[in-house]
């Protein structure tokens, strides 16, 4: 008995050692298996992705110095979200989808005779489009996504504008944001008697991306540090939703 199990017990070596050659993810028993080969080819893909026209604009972004990389990715490890969300957001910011606009463009369908937003009619259906520039989605699904951040962060005694453009607006629309309330500061110190007014601008893109200037704000407001990963989360759940939303049209 004691004979036939060790020879059992070989054979299933023998197997086991059969299955790993060439046919385990782990490759365990290939000879010819570098894992810095491995490392170059998933940097040439990483390169190829940043270089391709449409789907290496968000990379571009991320390499902008007002951007924080890190941060920005910081959802991948830390979102907690279903794959079907991480999925999507990341076709949106890889602009990969089925709006009118890339279906004519990219796809060539030729059944499309215009591209024009199949809600407000009046501009191109592009991604852009629909997560920041449709006037009828402004009213509610916009406004929602700002609130939804705008619970997360908990104002005090500063004057706190919130926004989430698109990602090359960024910084664009923070300078724009300080802009805009520097004479009702004016007011306010005076009228109330203050030494001083902060003008607070907590700004990320609608696709998750976290500028330097977010950092800041969150520092001087004086609340936790880790607070952009929610606020990073609520804009991701909230573009996918409304994105989502639009396509069922």
């Amino acid at each position: 008995m004691l004979k036939m199990r060790r020879i059992d017990a070989k054979q299933r070596k023998i197997t086991e050692k059969k299955s790993d050659e060439n046919y385990t993810p782990l490759r365990l028993r290939n000879r010819y298996y570098d894992p810095q080969s491995k490392k170059e080819n998933n940097k040439t893909k990483k390169e190829q992705w940043e270089n391709k026209q449409l789907h290496g604009q968000h990379p571009y972004y991320l390499k902008q110095e007002d951007i924080d990389e890190a941060a920005s990715d910081m959802w991948l490890m830390e979102g907690r979200l279903f794959p079907e969300t991480e999925g999507f957001i990341i076709a949106i910011q890889d602009k990969v989808i089925n709006t009118k606009n890339y279906r004519k463009y990219i796809l060539q369908d030729k059944t499309l005779t215009d591209d024009k937003c199949r809600i407000c009619n009046q501009q191109q259906e592009t991604i852009e489009h629909i997560i920041a520039g449709c006037s009828i989605l402004a009213s509610i699904d916009y406004i929602r996504r700002h609130d939804n951040v705008a619970k997360i962060e908990h104002k005090r005694t500063y004057l706190v504008e919130i926004a989430v453009p698109l990602t090359n607006n960024l910084q664009r629309k923070h300078t724009e944001k300080i802009q805009r309330y520097i004479e009702l500061a004016a007011e306010i110190k005076d009228m109330w008697e203050q030494r001083e007014v902060k003008i607070m601008a907590v700004i990320l893109s609608t696709t998750a991306v976290i500028p330097h200037a977010l950092h800041r704000a969150i520092q001087q407001l004086q609340i936790p540090e880790m607070i952009y990963k929610e606020m990073q989360k609520a804009v991701i759940l909230d573009t996918c939703a409304l994105t989502r939303k639009f396509l069922q049209h």
